[in-house]
């Protein structure tokens, strides 16, 4: 796929993300096998539990139930392209190589769009803890003072399907309502 496809696919995939309804949705999956749906809903149930486990911990914002066009574009077009580079089959994986004609949980990160890993290999997506990199907002590249300093980095995850997407931003770049955790109270 080139580049240009690449681009033309991702910005059409985030116009009919933004306008799809739970009818057409529903409509689509039902032409998938049986057998598929089954996993991608089997790997859907166990994000969603995870995510509210992490949230729960404070560990992670789940904005996963937002809308879709609720998310600002950079965020939604982040997603979108991991997603075309996974199912096209650019991307990078984990050695377990998972493979969108095999639904499971997934991961990418807004840092690392070139990769996507099965919920086994999550810590090949990490940067060290307290880095420069763990301090960039994925939004502007302000580089926060950190946690000690009053000055977090708020981070989250989205979900599309079966594959969860990280980001992280500066309060500046927030754009969830949220209450108090002890990963951003100073």
């Amino acid at each position: 796929m080139t580049s240009a496809a690449h681009g033309r696919a991702v910005l059409a995939l985030d116009d009919v993300l933004c306008d799809l309804t739970p009818q057409t949705l529903a409509a689509v999956g039902d032409r998938f096998p049986a057998w598929y749906r089954d996993q991608a809903k089997a790997a859907v149930t166990q994000i969603a539990t995870g995510l509210k486990n992490a949230a729960e911990h404070g560990t992670v914002d789940h904005t996963a139930d937002m809308p879709a066009a609720d998310h600002p574009g950079w965020v939604r077009l982040s997603v979108l392209d991991s997603l075309v580079r996974w199912f096209a089959g650019t991307a990078d994986t984990c050695l377990h190589n998972p493979h969108p004609s095999r639904p499971q949980p997934v991961a990418s990160v807004a840092w690392k769009p070139d990769l996507v890993v099965c919920g086994t290999c999550t810590h090949l997506l990490g940067v060290p803890a307290d880095s420069t990199a763990d301090r960039t907002c994925d939004a502007c590249g302000h580089i926060v003072a950190g946690l000690e300093a009053g000055e977090p980095i708020y981070p989250f995850t989205v979900v599309c399907g079966v594959l969860m997407h990280g980001a992280g931003v500066c309060a500046s770049c927030r754009y969830w309502q949220t209450t108090p955790t002890r990963k951003d109270t100073p």
